[in-house]
């Protein structure tokens, strides 16, 4: 029997609505609020528990959600998981307040939003998605703004979304008539544009490429990253997302997770390099730790034929 598979866009993301930040006494855009949109998705569409199945940032969402409501998840599949290298705990003390400095610059000021017009373009998604930085910027770049703008992540290509529930057909295949081991239920979670569009501020030096094979970044996939990120509102959740230096880091919450976690993760990435995800293995609940080979930051998209394989036999194991 077929697996039914969503995918849903989180609040201030994608189709989503985009509230504006401002207007809340309190920080909204955290991944507590995006855990409890998760399990009120699964309680309230889904109807039951499901394999949540996470590249990125959303990866911090799935785990978030896991430890809030250990009864909703019944396994977690990490495909190349933030590693958030902007987080407060992983900068130096004498880089934090130049972080915190840009940081409110950009949110504070019109340079933000000068800036989000400037690099949301289809020039700028592709030449991001494809190309390197040019030598000569090489030496003007500050090694804490390029990880800064390199924590991010590019939505999924070739999806056909159901208004309705976000009920796609997923990574280059229809998942239900790939996915036969048995009927479960699969909840992708993808960030979508605007960790897109702070991909379109990525500057790094050294490979910027987010798809180690850029012959899968079509003109569909470039127009699919933008598209969403010039809706109204989007500019102010990407600049508050920008300034999110707290919240949980995947150390954190992989000790707390109660289902079995299997980590993949392309061997090209740039953005999360492999050397520094192989500490995830260690921990109790990951199951195994998956090198992809030849592949950039977006597996499930750039080698389903990798990814889908693995992800079918982890979901027949703990269905």
């Amino acid at each position: 029997m077929a697996n039914r598979v969503y995918a849903i866009d989180l609040i201030g993301y994608g189709y989503s609505d985009k509230p504006n930040p401002r207007e809340f006494e309190e920080s909204f855009y955290t991944f507590e609020t995006w855990g409890e949109q998760l399990n009120t998705f699964c309680a309230e569409v889904v109807k039951s528990d499901a394999f949540f199945i996470c590249n990125s940032i959303g990866g911090l969402v799935g785990l978030q959600a896991a430890v809030m409501k250990p009864q909703t998840c019944k396994g977690i599949v990490l495909l190349d998981i933030s590693l958030r290298m902007l987080h407060i705990n992983k900068q130096p003390w004498f880089g934090r307040p130049f972080i915190r400095s840009f940081q409110n610059l950009l949110r504070n000021t019109v340079i933000g939003k000068l800036f989000f017009n400037a690099v949301a373009t289809p020039e700028s998604v592709k030449n991001i998605l494809c190309q390197r930085m040019p030598e000569a910027w090489r030496h003007f770049i500050p090694p804490a703004l390029i990880r800064w703008f390199t924590s991010s992540s590019i939505p999924p290509s070739s999806c056909s979304i159901d208004p309705k529930y976000r009920k796609v057909s997923f990574w280059g295949t229809t998942w239900p008539s790939r996915l036969t081991s048995s009927s479960s239920h699969l909840v992708v979670l993808k960030p979508h544009i605007m960790y897109s569009v702070l991909v379109l501020l990525s500057l790094n030096p050294f490979d910027s490429k987010c798809y180690h094979d850029t012959s899968a970044v079509t003109d569909e996939l470039v127009q699919m990253i933008l598209q969403p990120g010039l809706d109204p509102g989007a500019v102010d959740v990407f600049l508050e997302f920008i300034c999110y230096s707290g919240g949980p880091l995947p150390e954190d919450l992989l000790p707390l997770v109660k289902c079995p976690v299997l980590v993949a993760w392309g061997e090209k990435d740039p953005w999360e390099p492999v050397e520094l995800g192989r500490a995830y293995g260690s921990f109790d609940a990951v199951e195994d730790f998956v090198v992809l080979p030849n592949v950039g930051h977006c597996p499930q998209d750039e080698a389903p034929e990798l990814v889908n394989p693995l992800v079918e036999s982890f979901v027949k194991l703990h269905s």
